[in-house]
């Protein structure tokens, strides 16, 4: 089958036409979506040091329990929303930062504690955290957790709003 004689058959099958052109647009959406996304998600090995970073563990040998009583290890857990690029100010650039993401660290962590009762007892802390991650010199950075200079890096990047 020639490529004229395709053309004039969809051409005539308005009903089949309208389909691809439909599966046309979805597929384009879909491809420019997944780009889109890739472009601004933060790479493996950043999600990696975020999570050794911020998920903690405690195991039933971390501290003492009443006899006889179960206790399985038990882990936190982080959730990553990315927010967006940030913009790399001129001096930045100049000592080799190529790129800025700027994203939102939701963790939580268990604890033992013995505060109103007599027994160890497994409790959880949450804490949300806004971070950057830069690439700098082909290596990519995070920071520890503080506050002021996680905010003052936040507003040198021009971060989006919280």
């Amino acid at each position: 089958m020639n490529i004229r004689s395709l053309i004039s058959g969809l051409l005539s099958d308005k009903r089949g036409l309208a389909w691809i052109i439909f599966w046309t647009v979805f597929g384009f959406s879909l491809l420019r979506s997944c780009i889109v996304s890739s472009q601004n998600s933060l790479p493996n090995e950043v999600v990696d040091k975020i999570q050794r970073q911020y998920v903690n563990c405690i195991s039933y040998e971390d501290t003492p329990i009443w006899p006889g009583e179960p206790r399985q290890p038990e882990c936190g857990t982080v959730d990553i929303e990315v927010l967006g690029k940030g913009t790399i100010p001129d001096e930045q650039k100049a000592n080799g930062v190529t790129r800025v993401i700027c994203f939102k660290a939701t963790y939580q962590n268990p604890y033992w504690s013995t505060q109103g009762t007599t027994r160890h007892e497994v409790k959880q802390s949450a804490r949300t955290a806004y971070k950057v991650a830069i690439l700098q010199n082909g290596s990519w950075q995070i920071f520890p957790e503080e506050e002021q200079q996680d905010r003052q890096r936040w507003t040198m990047y021009s971060c989006p709003e919280r």
